[in-house]
């Protein structure tokens, strides 16, 4: 009786550390999905409005996948000037000068990417929807089974849907990921166009693998203190 007594009392108390604070956690939480979100957004249709010669509009053909449209000259309508190829391969861009952000480390150049996160898997779409709506899912699984204290594994997980989210936001509504990030571009080392959300995406990944690690090491050794004592 006083084994399960005890144990119901921890399990009591368990269960309390886990509900308290829990909706500071979730405003944290959608505040970080939110700013990751509209950065991504922001940029992509600055980008897209600024960094080209021309605007450049991006939409879904009637036909299905991505096209390039630009206004023209004499009547200010918008003109078809790519669409996505035979293989899924992302329609062409016009050509421009890139924008330099910093010399020789950042430009602005727009590209259209069909696949996943730089440029893996052209011309599947339908997947890495379905795989996006996946992730959104797995994310709100670990937040909620995580404790409210753990805000730096929250934060990753934030990173992660916010990434996941302005990429699937382009996907849904204009069939490719709109990219204008290129570091590095005068060495050829990075030759990868890329996004706000991808960087993200990528950090959230970094961060909550990290914890997790930490917080398993943490626990083995605990365990271990505990079984010495």
């Amino acid at each position: 009786m006083t084994t399960d007594s005890s144990s119901n009392a921890k399990q009591a108390t368990q269960q309390a550390e886990m509900t308290k604070g829990r909706p500071l956690v979730w405003v944290r939480f959608l505040l970080i999905v939110a700013a990751v979100l509209a950065a991504d957004l922001v940029l992509k249709y600055w980008s897209f409005d600024h960094v080209a010669n021309t605007p450049i509009m991006v939409r879904t053909a009637e036909e299905g996948g991505p096209e390039v449209l630009t206004p023209t000259a004499e009547d200010g309508e918008w003109e078809v000037v790519s669409r996505v190829g035979p293989m899924g391969e992302p329609p062409r861009i016009p050509q421009h000068e890139p924008i330099v952000v910093v010399p020789s480390l950042l430009h602005f150049q727009l590209t259209l990417n069909t696949g996943a996160v730089f440029g893996i898997g052209q011309g599947g779409r339908p997947f890495f929807i379905a795989v996006s709506a996946i992730a959104v899912l797995v994310v709100l699984f670990y937040l909620y089974r995580s404790p409210p204290k753990a805000w730096l594994f929250h934060a990753g997980l934030a990173c992660i849907l916010g990434g996941a989210l302005g990429n699937l936001y382009d996907r849904i509504r204009f069939s490719a990921v709109r990219d204008m990030l290129h570091m590095l571009p005068d060495t050829g080392l990075w030759p990868w166009i890329f996004n706000i959300a991808d960087v993200v995406l990528i950090v959230g990944v970094v961060l909550t693998m990290l914890v997790s690690i930490t917080a398993d090491r943490r626990a083995a050794k605990a365990e271990k203190a505990q079984a010495a004592a």
